[in-house]
C-alpha cells in the first residue's frame, strides 16, 4: 500500500507421499481409526439399547399397569426394585392398586350384605302374602302385625342406607343450634324408660344435673345416636342387666359415657363395631332385628359435628362406648 509491504501471501505445494512405508503408515492408521470409530459407535449403540430398556421397562410396565386398572383388574402390581424416581412411582402405584383392590373387595362385600339384609325381610314379606292369597293364613291382626313389622324393619334399613350415604358425602343435613349434648341424652333415657324397664334393665343416671355446656349441634340428630346405642344395649344386655352413664371433661371438650353390664365382645371385633353392616354374631343380631348399620350410623353423626365415638370393653365386663364432643367453650354454664 503506497508502495510499502503490508503482508505477504504465500502457497506451498503439497507432497504427497510417496515412499513404501510412508504411504503404508498412513493407510494403516487410517483403517485403525475407520475401525475405532466404527467399534465406538457399535459400543455406543448397544449401551444405548440396554439403557433405555432399563428406563424403559418401568415406564411400559406402569403403562400396561395402569392400562389393566383400567379394566378393573385392581389385583396388578408393577415388579420394579430401583431405588429411583421410577422406583417411588412403581411403589406408589403398587399403594394405589392395593387400596383400589380393598375397596373394591369392601363394595363387593357391601352389596352382598345389603343384598342378603333385604333379601330375608323380602322373602317373609312374599311368603306370608303368598300364603294369604292362597288361603293358606288367614288375614288375621296378628299376620298383619307381623307383615307390617318385616315393613317398619325394611323402611329402617333403607333410611339408615340413605343416612350413611349422606354422610359419607357430606350431606348429611344438621340443623345445629346451641344444645347441651347431657341433657339430649337424659331426655331419650325417658324415651327409653318402658322398654328398660320391660327387659329388666336399670339405668344408672350419673349425669351431672347442675350443669350446661355450650355445644354446637343437631339435637334431632344426636336423639337418633343415643338411640342406636340404646337399641344396641337392649339386643345384647343380659337379663337382668344394667346401663351405666356418666360424663367426664377434658380440655374444652365433654366426654360422654354409655357401658352397659355385658356381656362384651372380643377384643378383635372391638376395631370394627362400627363398620357397616358388621355384626358379631350375624344370627343373634338379625334375629333380634339388628341390621349392622346404627353404630356406622352414631360415628357418622358424631364426626359430622367434629367429635369422635369410640368403644371397648369397660370394666364391668360390658361394652363401653365413649363420645368426645368439643365444646363452644370450656366454661360451664349454671342452671
Amino acid at each position: 500500500v503506497d508502495g510499502k509491504t503490508v503482508g505477504w501471501l504465500g502457497l506451498r505445494k503439497h507432497e504427497r507421499l510417496s515412499h513404501p512405508l510412508d504411504v503404508a503408515y498412513l493407510k494403516e492408521q487410517s483403517k485403525v481409526f475407520y475401525l475405532a470409530g466404527i467399534a465406538m459407535l457399535m459400543l455406543v449403540a448397544v449401551v444405548s439399547y440396554f439403557l433405555s430398556k432399563n428406563m424403559l421397562s418401568p415406564v411400559k410396565q406402569l403403562t400396561a399397569g395402569t392400562r389393566a386398572l383400567t379394566s378393573l383388574k385392581f389385583d396388578t402390581r408393577i415388579d420394579v426394585h430401583s431405588k429411583d424416581e421410577l422406583g417411588q412411582l412403581a411403589a406408589d402405584f403398587n399403594e394405589m392398586a392395593r387400596t383400589l383392590e380393598q375397596s373394591e373387595q369392601l363394595r363387593r362385600q357391601w352389596l352382598t350384605d345389603i343384598s342378603h339384609e333385604l333379601r330375608t325381610p323380602l322373602s317373609i314379606l312374599r311368603g306370608e302374602i303368598e300364603a294369604m292369597q292362597d288361603g293358606v293364613r288367614e288375614t288375621t291382626r296378628q299376620n298383619l302385625d307381623s307383615l307390617h313389622s318385616e315393613v317398619i324393619y325394611l323402611s329402617k334399613i333403607v333410611n339408615d342406607l340413605h343416612d350413611l350415604s349422606l354422610a359419607e358425602t357430606g350431606a348429611l343435613p344438621l340443623n345445629k343450634k346451641t344444645i347441651d349434648p347431657a341433657k339430649v341424652l337424659r331426655e331419650t333415657i325417658k324415651l327409653f324408660e318402658t322398654k328398660f324397664a320391660q327387659d329388666q334393665i336399670t339405668v344408672f343416671d350419673e349425669l351431672a344435673s347442675d350443669q350446661r355446656v355450650a355445644f354446637e349441634g343437631d339435637g334431632d340428630r344426636f336423639t337418633q345416636l343415643f338411640s342406636n346405642l340404646f337399641e344396641n344395649a337392649l339386643r345384647y344386655i343380659d337379663r337382668p342387666g344394667s346401663l351405666r352413664i356418666w360424663q367426664t371433661w377434658g380440655e374444652n371438650r365433654l366426654i360422654l359415657h354409655v357401658e352397659d353390664s355385658g356381656p362384651g365382645v372380643p377384643e378383635e371385633s372391638v376395631e370394627r363395631l362400627f363398620d357397616r353392616l358388621y355384626r358379631v354374631d350375624h344370627a343373634r343380631t338379625r334375629a333380634r332385628g339388628g341390621s349392622g348399620l346404627g353404630l356406622s350410623i352414631c360415628k357418622s353423626i358424631v364426626e359430622a359435628h367434629g367429635g369422635k365415638i369410640t368403644a371397648a370393653n369397660g370394666q364391668s365386663g360390658g361394652l363401653r362406648f365413649d363420645i368426645d364432643l368439643p365444646l363452644i367453650s370450656d366454661k360451664n354454664v349454671g342452671m
